[in-house]
């Protein structure tokens, strides 16, 4: 009878003898409850019997030191023909499952010979000795094997078809239970790829039994990778070989014994960015970049090394470094036009010669890159690499060196500049400037500490190491008679400015000298917002809002100065030392009366910078300025 009726006889024979309990007399309900009893019982034993049965029939992979778990529907998908153990459990095991539930078997029987004759995967069983048991049909075909040359036969045998080390292969397996390997296999009319898995199949007191062996050929998946490696050295936009395809192209060209290495620039691309948009500046890249590659046929290796900015490496065996220069100069246009706009073309060259200039070729390539900056600071079009670049470089470095260790062992000292007011001969205010003396570099300028911080990345640090010493220095000061009203004077760099975190500092610094925000000016260079007005406008007036003094430095050296005037919020105007050079000039005076009556008008205070004269000192008393700055009076020193 079937299982599931007996089932359901028993659940309706519990139901209805319940039923009859209500209406029965006292003795016979009890012997009626004693029937359900044993009803309920007989189901929950059946139940449990069944649960234990089934359990029986589960199977374990062990992957290293993980037993696996693997259901039904795998077991009977993978399990060999022929009556032998299968994942730990006999065949006959396997016969009373399918008599047991036949549906369930049914309705999988296709499902096993899918799984070793009619899938997509390869399937190999070989025994702990290497001796294959079984093959799929898929392996048969994709192999081009016989069943009969590859039942019975040694895995070793095949060595050269499967590209499988057995004894490597059985002891892996022995150990970990799992192996892995992707290995190619020849023949006359191509080459193949597959990647084995190999799994260990255990009996219930986990030894091997036998292996399983399951291939995947991923020939197309190689072939991609070597496509996906040819990306990866081809720049997108351009389609000439990136910064990594070129530094791998010279490693696989070792034949090349003189070379030109070209460093090429669009001198202004970042203009053209701004002001057609970056999809032209994109179509201009595209055609420098067909231009470019009719140098190829010269045995030139071409790149996009990295934005606007090209290296070529070329044979001079078969082009002079002449004849690549007059190339790129003809070749390259002057002005490219893209949808009826006429751009300009500003093109840059730096070059250097291998091996004359370094014996290793890759590292000519950073040469020609220096003569690259050379050229642009030197408003050249091409420029060749010399040795002396060098050295400024690595005088640079040495800064960046001796710098730190400036900073670390605190050897940059902090100078004060009076600001007088002439009138009464009172010090307003005190300007900090730092100094630098080195034992071995000698003084180190100011433009010289500031641009080698920048350069090194130093400058947050060392901005913030003057503020911090100023205003321990400037406590100490304002205990003198002569400094007690005078102001602290800072100067701050346009990073700084911009930097809310600094604003955060100079407070807790403030703070923590006992020094009130209004006595402190912050002076801002005009240069800081020629460009940035609308940003600058925001940060000022943060710090105007904690309390602090603006003063703007250097006034007049830039073009937007009264424009400057009517956008920002400031206190003080530091007219520049050009025009108190220039004070006997009608032109010069005129403009420091325009400044002074703007001022006046907007009740800011006026200081002029570069007094070195008396007769200086006494015409700006008479234009009505009269707190001023100078050597005349006091030049800056440690107070």
């Amino acid at each position: 009878m079937n299982r599931y009726y007996v089932k359901v006889g028993v659940l309706v024979g519990t139901l209805f003898l319940s039923t009859l309990l209500i209406f029965m007399s006292e003795t016979t309900r009890l012997v009626g409850l004693i029937g359900v009893l044993l009803l309920l019982a007989f189901w929950f034993l059946w139940t449990l019997a069944e649960s234990t049965e089934s359990n029986t029939f589960e199977y374990f992979v062990m992957r290293g030191d993980r037993k696996m778990r693997i259901g039904l529907e795998q077991m009977i998908s993978a399990t060999p023909e022929g009556n032998h153990v299968a994942y730990g459990y006999h065949y006959s095991a396997f016969q009373l499952e399918k008599n047991r539930l036949p549906k369930y078997y049914e309705a999988r029987e296709g499902h096993f010979s899918r799984g070793t004759k009619g899938a997509n995967e390869i399937i190999l069983n070989i025994d702990t000795k290497g001796t294959i048991t079984f093959a799929s049909d898929v392996m048969l075909e994709t192999f081009g094997l016989a069943r009969e040359e590859v039942l019975g036969a040694h895995v070793g045998q095949l060595n050269p078809v499967f590209g499988i080390n057995e004894q490597d292969l059985i002891e892996e397996v022995k150990h970990d239970y799992y192996a892995q390997a992707a290995v190619s296999l020849e023949n006359q009319e191509d080459k193949k790829w597959v990647f084995w898995t190999f799994e260990a199949v255990l009996d219930a007191e986990f030894n091997v039994e036998f292996i399983i062996g399951t291939g995947r050929e991923i020939t197309q998946f190689v072939k991609g990778s070597e496509t996906h490696r040819l990306k990866e050295h081809t720049d997108y936009l351009t389609g000439l070989l990136n910064q990594q395809g070129l530094f791998d192209c010279m490693h696989d060209q070792n034949d090349i014994q003189k070379a030109t290495v070209v460093f090429f620039e669009l001198g202004s691309f970042s203009k053209i960015n701004d002001y057609y948009g970056h999809h032209f500046g994109d179509m201009v890249l595209k055609e420098v970049a067909n231009a470019l590659q009719i140098v190829k046929r010269d045995q030139c290796i071409i790149s996009r090394f990295t934005g606007d900015q090209f290296v070529l490496i070329c044979d001079r065996q078969a082009l002079t470094e002449k004849e690549l220069l007059l190339n790129l100069e003809n070749r390259i246009p002057n002005e490219i036009v893209i949808a009826g706009h006429k751009i300009e073309i500003e093109k840059r060259i730096g070059y250097a010669l291998f091996p004359e200039d370094h014996p290793v070729l890759e590292r000519v390539i950073p040469l020609a890159g220096l003569a690259l900056r050379h050229s642009v600071k030197a408003n050249q079009s091409i420029i060749a690499y010399k040795p002396e670049m060098r050295e400024q470089i690595n005088k640079n470095i040495k800064i960046e060196t001796k710098l730190r260790e400036a900073l670390d062992q605190e050897n940059i000292e902090i100078h004060f500049q009076e600001i007088i007011d002439t009138s009464t001969n009172r010090v307003v205010a005190v300007e900090e400037l730092a100094r630098w003396y080195d034992s071995e570099l000698g003084e180190i300028t100011p433009i010289q500490l500031f641009k080698a911080a920048k350069e090194a990345n130093l400058l947050n640090r060392l901005e913030r190491y003057l503020i911090d010493r100023s205003l321990s220095v400037y406590v100490e000061l304002r205990k003198q008679e002569r400094y007690k009203e005078a102001m602290l004077s800072l100067n701050i760099a346009p990073s700084s400015l911009l930097d809310l975190n600094f604003l955060y500092f100079l407070n807790h610094c403030a703070q923590r000298y006992g020094i009130k925000n209004h006595r402190i000016s912050v002076e801002i260079s005009e240069s800081t917002f020629v460009n940035n007005i609308d940003v600058c406008v925001h940060h000022i007036k943060a710090y105007k809002d904690a309390g602090y003094k603006i003063a703007l430095d250097d006034f007049g050296k830039a073009y937007s100065s009264l424009a400057v005037l009517d956008n920002l919020e400031f206190d003080i105007i530091k007219i520049d030392a050009v025009f108190t050079a220039n004070i006997e000039d009608l032109k010069s005076q005129e403009i420091i009366k325009m400044v002074r009556k703007i001022a006046m008008l907007s009740d800011k205070k006026i200081v002029v910078e570069g007094v070195e004269k008396a007769s200086q000192q006494k015409q700006l008393a008479e234009l009505g300025c009269n707190v001023q700055q100078g050597f005349y009076f006091h030049k800056p020193s440690r107070l």
